[in-house]
Protein backbone atom coordinates (compact mmCIF):
# COMPACT_ATOMS: atom_id res chain seq x y z
CA UNK A 1 0.00 0.00 0.00
CA UNK A 2 1.78 3.33 -0.86
CA UNK A 3 0.32 6.44 0.29
CA UNK A 4 0.19 9.84 -1.50
CA UNK A 5 -0.29 12.66 1.14
CA UNK A 6 -1.83 15.87 0.17
CA UNK A 7 -2.54 18.32 2.74
CA UNK A 8 -2.99 22.15 1.56
CA UNK A 9 -3.84 24.35 4.41
CA UNK A 10 -7.13 23.25 6.52
CA UNK A 11 -8.16 20.65 3.85
CA UNK A 12 -6.42 17.25 2.47
CA UNK A 13 -6.58 14.50 1.01
CA UNK A 14 -4.97 10.76 1.31
CA UNK A 15 -4.57 8.44 -1.68
CA UNK A 16 -3.50 5.02 -0.47
CA UNK A 17 -2.94 2.82 -3.77
CA UNK A 18 -3.46 -1.17 -3.36
CA UNK A 19 -1.46 -2.69 -5.47
CA UNK A 20 -2.72 -5.93 -5.23
CA UNK A 21 -6.35 -4.73 -5.76
CA UNK A 22 -5.18 -2.05 -7.96
CA UNK A 23 -7.20 0.47 -6.09
CA UNK A 24 -7.15 3.99 -5.06
CA UNK A 25 -9.45 4.26 -1.47
CA UNK A 26 -9.56 8.37 -1.54
CA UNK A 27 -9.80 9.68 2.43
CA UNK A 28 -11.13 13.11 2.21
CA UNK A 29 -10.53 15.56 5.26
CA UNK A 30 -12.62 19.09 5.15
CA UNK A 31 -11.10 20.55 7.84
CA UNK A 32 -8.91 18.11 9.96
CA UNK A 33 -11.92 16.05 9.90
CA UNK A 34 -12.30 12.96 7.56
CA UNK A 35 -15.84 13.46 5.83
CA UNK A 36 -15.71 10.19 3.13
CA UNK A 37 -14.38 8.06 1.57
CA UNK A 38 -14.09 6.18 -1.85
CA UNK A 39 -12.32 3.67 -3.76
CA UNK A 40 -11.70 3.97 -6.78
CA UNK A 41 -10.92 1.28 -9.93
CA UNK A 42 -8.37 3.08 -11.52
CA UNK A 43 -6.02 6.40 -10.96
CA UNK A 44 -8.15 9.18 -10.86
CA UNK A 45 -5.25 11.42 -10.65
CA UNK A 46 -3.24 13.27 -13.43
CA UNK A 47 0.30 12.14 -11.82
CA UNK A 48 -0.35 10.85 -7.96
CA UNK A 49 3.27 10.45 -7.54
CA UNK A 50 3.85 14.04 -7.66
CA UNK A 51 1.35 15.17 -5.89
CA UNK A 52 2.50 19.02 -5.33
CA UNK A 53 3.22 18.88 -8.79
CA UNK A 54 7.23 19.75 -10.74
CA UNK A 55 7.23 22.89 -8.97
CA UNK A 56 6.76 21.26 -5.45
CA UNK A 57 3.99 23.98 -4.43
CA UNK A 58 0.17 23.20 -3.57
CA UNK A 59 -2.21 24.95 -5.18
CA UNK A 60 -0.92 25.31 -8.17
CA UNK A 61 -1.71 24.25 -11.66
CA UNK A 62 0.16 21.86 -11.90
CA UNK A 63 -0.51 19.77 -8.89
CA UNK A 64 -0.75 16.22 -9.26
CA UNK A 65 -3.82 15.25 -7.09
CA UNK A 66 -5.62 16.98 -9.88
CA UNK A 67 -8.39 15.10 -11.72
CA UNK A 68 -8.27 13.40 -14.94
CA UNK A 69 -10.58 13.89 -17.77
CA UNK A 70 -11.78 10.33 -17.52
CA UNK A 71 -11.73 10.37 -13.39
CA UNK A 72 -14.75 8.53 -11.99
CA UNK A 73 -14.17 11.13 -9.05
CA UNK A 74 -15.69 13.72 -11.30
CA UNK A 75 -19.63 14.37 -9.92
CA UNK A 76 -19.29 11.64 -7.58
CA UNK A 77 -19.30 13.51 -4.43
CA UNK A 78 -21.98 14.04 -2.23
CA UNK A 79 -23.11 17.64 -1.79
CA UNK A 80 -24.28 17.53 1.27
CA UNK A 81 -20.43 16.79 2.70
CA UNK A 82 -18.63 18.40 -0.07
CA UNK A 83 -17.17 21.90 0.53
CA UNK A 84 -18.35 24.61 -1.41
CA UNK A 85 -15.50 25.84 -3.18
CA UNK A 86 -12.38 23.32 -3.71
CA UNK A 87 -8.41 23.95 -3.04
CA UNK A 88 -7.96 26.69 -5.15
CA UNK A 89 -11.16 28.59 -4.43
CA UNK A 90 -12.64 27.36 -7.45
CA UNK A 91 -16.61 26.85 -6.85
CA UNK A 92 -17.61 23.20 -6.69
CA UNK A 93 -20.51 21.41 -10.04
CA UNK A 94 -23.39 20.38 -9.46
CA UNK A 95 -23.14 17.38 -8.11
CA UNK A 96 -19.37 18.18 -6.67
CA UNK A 97 -16.55 16.19 -7.76
CA UNK A 98 -14.51 14.06 -5.24
CA UNK A 99 -10.92 15.34 -4.18
CA UNK A 100 -9.62 18.46 -3.21
CA UNK A 101 -9.44 19.99 -6.88
CA UNK A 102 -12.51 20.45 -8.83
CA UNK A 103 -12.46 19.08 -12.53
CA UNK A 104 -12.22 22.27 -14.86
CA UNK A 105 -12.98 21.73 -18.36
CA UNK A 106 -12.61 25.32 -19.53
CA UNK A 107 -15.45 27.14 -18.33
CA UNK A 108 -14.54 27.11 -14.40
CA UNK A 109 -11.02 28.15 -14.75
CA UNK A 110 -8.26 29.84 -16.49
CA UNK A 111 -4.50 29.57 -17.07
CA UNK A 112 -2.52 32.58 -16.98
CA UNK A 113 0.97 31.95 -18.43
CA UNK A 114 3.48 34.31 -18.37
CA UNK A 115 7.47 34.02 -20.45
CA UNK A 116 10.35 35.81 -20.76
CA UNK A 117 11.65 36.41 -24.15
CA UNK A 118 15.60 36.74 -24.66
CA UNK A 119 17.33 39.06 -22.45
CA UNK A 120 14.94 38.86 -19.25
CA UNK A 121 13.04 36.98 -16.68
CA UNK A 122 9.70 36.72 -14.79
CA UNK A 123 9.12 37.70 -11.35
CA UNK A 124 5.84 36.19 -9.76
CA UNK A 125 3.52 33.01 -10.38
CA UNK A 126 3.89 31.48 -13.37
CA UNK A 127 1.31 29.45 -14.48
CA UNK A 128 -1.58 30.67 -12.47
CA UNK A 129 -5.24 28.83 -12.25
CA UNK A 130 -7.70 31.63 -11.75
CA UNK A 131 -11.67 31.16 -11.12
CA UNK A 132 -13.54 32.70 -14.06
CA UNK A 133 -14.01 36.24 -13.76
CA UNK A 134 -11.69 36.34 -10.96
CA UNK A 135 -7.94 38.44 -11.12
CA UNK A 136 -4.10 37.09 -11.39
CA UNK A 137 -1.95 38.19 -9.19
CA UNK A 138 0.91 40.53 -10.30
CA UNK A 139 4.09 39.23 -12.55
CA UNK A 140 7.01 41.64 -14.02
CA UNK A 141 8.94 41.06 -16.44
CA UNK A 142 12.63 41.89 -15.32
CA UNK A 143 15.25 42.79 -17.82
CA UNK A 144 18.81 41.25 -17.75
CA UNK A 145 22.11 43.90 -17.00
CA UNK A 146 22.24 45.21 -20.82
CA UNK A 147 18.62 45.47 -21.61
CA UNK A 148 15.42 46.76 -21.87
CA UNK A 149 11.73 45.89 -21.20
CA UNK A 150 9.99 46.81 -24.44
CA UNK A 151 6.45 45.35 -24.36
CA UNK A 152 4.78 42.43 -23.52
CA UNK A 153 3.32 40.41 -26.72
CA UNK A 154 -0.49 41.20 -26.39
CA UNK A 155 0.75 45.09 -26.16
CA UNK A 156 0.45 45.46 -22.43
CA UNK A 157 3.35 48.46 -22.41
CA UNK A 158 3.74 47.83 -18.81
CA UNK A 159 6.51 45.41 -17.21
CA UNK A 160 4.57 45.06 -14.25
CA UNK A 161 0.88 43.36 -14.77
CA UNK A 162 -1.95 41.85 -13.19
CA UNK A 163 -4.77 40.57 -15.25
CA UNK A 164 -7.98 41.23 -14.25
CA UNK A 165 -11.75 39.46 -14.91
CA UNK A 166 -9.91 36.63 -16.59
CA UNK A 167 -12.65 34.63 -19.16
CA UNK A 168 -10.00 33.05 -20.95
CA UNK A 169 -6.55 31.38 -21.11
CA UNK A 170 -3.73 34.23 -21.32
CA UNK A 171 -0.39 33.06 -22.82
CA UNK A 172 2.10 36.02 -23.12
CA UNK A 173 5.61 36.91 -23.81
CA UNK A 174 7.70 39.46 -22.34
CA UNK A 175 9.74 41.39 -24.78
CA UNK A 176 12.82 43.09 -23.73
CA UNK A 177 15.54 45.03 -26.52
CA UNK A 178 19.20 45.50 -26.08
CA UNK A 179 19.79 48.82 -24.07
CA UNK A 180 21.22 52.00 -25.86
CA UNK A 181 24.52 52.18 -25.36
CA UNK A 182 25.21 55.32 -23.11
CA UNK A 183 26.88 58.16 -25.39
CA UNK A 184 30.66 57.83 -26.21
CA UNK A 185 32.69 61.06 -25.88
CA UNK A 186 35.00 61.30 -28.18
CA UNK A 187 38.77 62.31 -26.54
CA UNK A 188 41.28 63.75 -28.41
CA UNK A 189 44.75 61.81 -28.45
CA UNK A 190 46.94 64.68 -27.56
CA UNK A 191 45.97 67.63 -26.21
Amino acid sequence: MRDDTGVGGAEGVLAQWDVRTQTYTLHFVYPLEIRYFVSCPRNPFVAPATPAGPDGLWRTSDDGLRLRSASPCIGAADPAVAPETDILGLPRSSPPDIGAYEFASGGGSWTLTYSAGAGGSISGTTPQTVASGADGSEVTAVPNTGYRFVRWSDDVMTASRTDTNVTADITVTAVFAHSKPAAVKDWPLYE
